[in-house]
């Protein structure tokens, strides 16, 4: 520990320290196996090194696509994963079918399990779960010697400056408690070891660079020349670290910068008394990893296997590399994932991510208003300038890489060069602030953090992995007690409901089902939902993983019913009229089927909303052949007919309108479905046929009617030779009830019953 960090501080950091800890082991346990970025790769080849202690051959075996990595991370983890009995490695590690099905999950949000997660993963912990939970561990030490390397990084570089011990702290809670840098620390990967490892060897720069500085006036003795054992061990940690990734082995750019440094810092101006220090640096790294360098150009023909490396990852080539205008057009999905994305397409709620977008925006402004009023200490510049230069180069290489590799807009690959950005952000923030005010703003910031991190397992993780509740017997009974309908013998729909009537054509309609299984499910079947139009064009469809693509069919409990909410895209170009949705389940098979409901019978209907468009409705407006004005209880308007009389047979084409109040999304103006009759008598009134029915054959029932919205009903009923009235009305089929029809002078018609013909 630095001198004059009294225990005050040390128990601070040591807070610090132990609360990201705490808040690694959480998500260790919260996120499923395998559920980050690669992990299953990286964890297989941790598992190689353990089972064989030795380097696979790229060209004969693979263990996994991340066998491309320099091995040290592996090497590290070997022992640890071999205390375990990994015997069912394979049973946790299997490939959820569904992920790849590229119809269904293009957005890689759709289905959210990258594996299958089943009862092995469960406590008590079997096998292999504890292998990957003690290889996750490993990654949360690495992460927490990366937290104390920035605070010990930040006290180099702001030593001298005002209350540089608080931003220190601030700039290591800033670490810490960034939930992207949890979430790199509590996985399986590489990428947390060669952050620790990178930033080690920044440190060790930086410590380098405090010493020739201190000794610049000394004279030509060894200290005035800087101690060689120093650059020795920057080239071993520089090897180290490229050991664990090979992006690392550019930190020899900032090591360059520091021998600048050197040379000009000399006292006698003699750039050959630092040749020694070069030499070391060449040699330290040399020990460390020119046993890999060579065994690859043994191997492979190339220091890197760089050919090997590229094979591994032809499946993310680009087919065309990115312009500059969709890199520009990357950079705010690069600053979200600096702290989001805690898995794959696991994000926050897009009002964090606009909120630290402004804190960080407000750290850029503190830091100009900083150099702007202050200047820039030059005795202290060298330090930044060195964290400068490998933030550079991390930031090249990286962006070379998301050029021209697909799914690597993720800040996780910038990790390495954590502490500059910490620490600037610690700066920028305090520098806003009058000097009484910083150590309170910075135990507000670092606590702020602190509950975003606590959060994030609940808010993002268990969210996205989360499966649904089962409804109780009396929700149950709620239902009816019984199936609306049963696919396949297997799955029971128990109700339906749509969150509104009426749906603006290219926006979704989002609808409600109840549902489970009658018994275990071996397959992982698709919800295939679909809107029809009144003429059978389709203008929705698309299939989903129930419960926003967290719960799959074959994870279905039997007898365990639950709440699943879906939202269906109507097309923009869909007519205005009304729509009827329908549910399907389709297999996983090649081709799919689709189940049965009864012989033949494959798809249900949920029932009808109201498209709304700019178009004109369906049918289009037209005059009858004979007027009329009847109004049905204020709800409807019957405005006239057309009568064909067809040997033993009546067509009718009845107009109407609706006469409803205003309207909302989720209260229409109509509020029930009512029934419209139409009867045949006879001359002493007794009912020889009938036809009752909802309009449009039940495609278009009233409830989905708007005001004035005109509605043209064909119907046949059978015309006896005794026949000699034809009567119309609506009645509530739930009741029988009819609604009374008035003329427009008021007076009722008898039985609420509308005379049309007459013989």
């Amino acid at each position: 520990m630095s001198a004059g960090i009294g225990c005050k501080h040390t128990s601070i950091i040591q807070a610090i320290l132990g609360l990201f800890m705490l808040l690694c082991g959480v998500n260790n346990i919260a996120l499923p196996m395998f559920e980050a970025s690669d992990e299953a790769a990286h964890f297989a080849y941790a598992d190689f090194w353990a089972r064989e202690r030795r380097l696979p051959n790229l060209r004969q075996e693979v263990p996994s696509h991340e066998a491309f990595q320099p091995p040290l991370y592996y090497m590290a983890l070997a022992p640890i994963v071999g205390l375990f009995d990994r015997s069912n490695l394979a049973e946790i590690s299997q490939l959820n079918p569904d992920w790849f099905d590229r119809e269904l999950n293009a957005d890689y949000v759709s289905v959210q399990q990258l594996h299958l997660h089943g009862p092995a993963e469960q406590f008590p912990y079997r096998g292999a779960v504890w292998a990957v939970r003690a290889a996750r561990l490993f990654s949360s030490f690495l992460g927490a010697a990366t937290v104390w390397l920035v605070f010990l990084i930040a006290q180099l570089a702001l030593r001298g400056q005002t209350h540089a011990v608080t931003a220190s702290y601030l700039a290591a809670a800033l670490t810490a408690f960034n939930p992207k840098f949890i979430h790199i620390s509590s996985i399986v990967s590489n990428d947390i070891a060669v952050t620790f490892a990178a930033t080690l060897a920044c440190w060790w720069m930086l410590r380098v660079s405090g010493r020739e500085q201190g000794a610049g006036g000394k004279g030509q003795g060894a200290r005035g020349r800087g101690e060689v054992w120093q650059w020795f061990v920057l080239g071993g940690l520089i090897g180290i670290a490229g050991l664990c990734k090979i992006q690392a082995f550019a930190l020899v750019i900032p090591a360059g910068v520091l021998w600048l440094f050197a040379v000009r810092q000399s006292a006698i101006r003699n750039p050959q008394s630092l040749i020694p220090h070069l030499m070391a640096l060449i040699i330290g790294f040399a020990l460390l990893s020119a046993w890999w360098f060579g065994l690859n150009w043994v191997r492979y023909g190339d220091p890197l296997a760089w050919n090997e490396v590229q094979t591994a990852n032809a499946a993310l080539l680009r087919p065309v590399p990115l312009g500059l205008g969709e890199m520009i057009g990357r950079v705010p999905q690069l600053f979200i994932s600096f702290w989001g994305v805690l898995g794959i397409e696991k994000y926050f709620p897009v009002w964090i991510d606009q909120l630290l977008c402004v804190g960080l925006g407000l750290a850029v402004v503190g830091c100009i208003w900083r150099i702007s009023r202050d200047g820039i200490n030059l005795g202290r510049a060298r330090f930044i300038l060195i964290l400068i230069a490998w933030q550079m180069t991390t930031l090249a290489l990286f962006l070379s890489w998301m050029r021209t590799h697909v799914g690597t807009e993720n800040s996780r690959l910038l990790m390495p060069s954590v502490a500059l950005p910490a620490i600037l952000v610690a700066v920028g923030w305090l520098a806003l602030l009058p000097d009484r005010w910083r150590p309170i703003a910075a135990w507000l910031a670092g606590s702020s953090m602190l509950v975003l991190a606590i959060s994030a397992p609940w808010l993002v993780i268990r969210l996205a992995f989360a499966t649904p509740v089962a409804l109780g017997p009396q929700e149950v009974a709620a239902f009816g007690g019984g199936a609306k309908v049963t696919f396949g013998g297997q799955v029971q729909l128990l109700h339906s409901e749509f969150a509104q009537w009426r749906v603006q054509a290219g926006q979704p309609l989002k609808l409600r089902l109840f549902w489970g299984a009658t018994q275990p499910i071996p397959k992982s079947y698709r919800v295939l939902l679909e809107a029809v139009d009144l003429h059978g064009e389709l203008i929705a469809r698309r299939r989903f993983i129930p419960f926003q693509g967290r719960f799959a069919t074959n994870r279905w409990q039997p007898n365990a019913y639950f709440q699943d909410d879906y939202d269906l895209p109507i097309d923009a170009t869909a007519m205005r009229g009304p729509a009827t949705i329908q549910l399907a389940l389709l297999t996983d098979d090649v081709p799919p089927r689709l189940l049965e409901i009864q012989p033949n019978v494959f798809k249900f209907e949920l029932g009808q909303v109201k498209i709304a468009n700019d178009m004109p409705a369906v049918p289009s407006p037209s005059s009858p052949n004979v007027t009329a004005n009847v109004n049905f209880a204020g709800l409807i308007d019957f405005r006239g007919y057309d009568l064909a009389l067809e040997g033993s047979q009546a067509s009718l084409r009845l107009y109407f309108a609706g006469l409803g109040g205003a309207s909302t999304l989720t209260t229409p103006s109509i509020d029930k479905n009512y029934t419209l009759f139409v009867h045949v008598l006879d001359r002493d009134g007794k009912l020889l046929a009938q036809n009752d029915a909802q309009p449009l054959m039940g495609k278009f029932p009233t409830r989905l009617w708007e005001p004035n919205e005109l509605v043209i009903e064909p119907r046949v009923v059978a015309l006896p030779p005794q026949a000699a009235k034809i009567l119309i009305g609506w009645y509530d089929a739930a009741n029988g009830q009819r609604l009374i029809a008035n003329n427009s002078d008021g007076a009722r018609w008898p039985a609420d019953a509308v005379l049309i013909w007459e013989r």
